[in-house]
């Protein structure tokens, strides 16, 4: 499972690209191909940090679980 601080890095990784796109909307040269290069990888990047927060959410909520039933 992920660590926080690995998410926290995935995140800055996406403001990056974000950042990038964000860039090339607003510079005047509009390469369409690599904004939807760049959106895509920001796209993978966003499921990949909600895949994260998903399992954390899940091993937390299971040993909350596990913890209540051993009481």
């Amino acid at each position: 499972m992920a660590s926080l601080k690995e998410a926290a890095a995935l995140a800055s990784q996406l403001e990056e690209l974000a950042g990038r796109l964000h860039g090339q909307l607003t510079d005047g040269e509009v390469d369409f191909g690599g904004l939807a290069q760049l959106a895509d990888e920001l796209g993978r990047g966003a499921d990949r940090l909600a895949e994260t927060f998903t399992t954390m959410n899940e091993a937390l909520t299971k040993r909350l679980q596990e913890d209540g039933e051993s009481k």
